[in-house]
């Protein structure tokens, strides 16, 4: 059974995977936000929750809009150490990293693009040009389209690390001002 420390010591780690995650899609920050409870977490920081912080994956929201087109994001990942979940996958990348008990822990990074600028229908929406079966970009997020909205630049540490920018530069809202 798992301990505290255990599910601590993965959400810390989910944390380091995450800015691992960003590094690697660096040249597309632009197009990336950060969604879900890593955002929610960032946001209002640690102190301020009523409950410990856990969650053991990343999800970040592409705009295929604004997204590069060199490296492609597959090749980024994968340069950096991420695979994906499975032949068929498209959105999910793995990594695996060691605990301090020298287990191998799967990692999650989700990657989405909401439905509202998805650029075309189906699971597997990816724009005509593409040419990689799992191009990440192609995964469609519902309901998370509102939370594209939000854009503005944070700061995201994880074990003494810390990503200057990890989400893309914009107006941002209310909720961020």
């Amino acid at each position: 059974m798992a301990t505290m420390n255990d599910f601590d010591e993965l959400y810390v780690m989910a944390r380091r995977v995450l800015l691992d995650a960003l590094n690697a899609l660096g040249d597309h920050r632009d197009a990336i936000v950060l969604v879900g409870a890593q955002a929610v977490y960032l946001r209002v920081g640690d102190s301020e929750l009523a409950v410990t912080p856990y969650t053991t994956d990343g999800d970040l929201v592409i705009d295929p809009a604004v997204l590069a087109e060199i490296p492609p994001l597959e090749r980024a990942l994968m340069d950096a150490g991420f695979y994906p979940k499975a032949k068929d996958s498209v959105g999910v990348w793995l990594t695996t990293r060691k605990t301090s008990k020298q287990v191998d822990a799967s990692i999650a990074v989700d990657l989405l693009v909401p439905a509202s600028v998805s650029p075309g229908t189906g699971r597997r929406a990816a724009p005509p040009r593409a040419r990689h079966p799992r191009r990440p970009h192609r995964a469609r997020a519902r309901r998370r389209d509102r939370r594209r909205r939000c854009h503005a630049p944070r700061r995201a540490g994880g074990g003494g690390r810390t990503l200057r920018r990890c989400a893309r530069r914009g107006p941002g809202c209310a909720a961020c001002r």
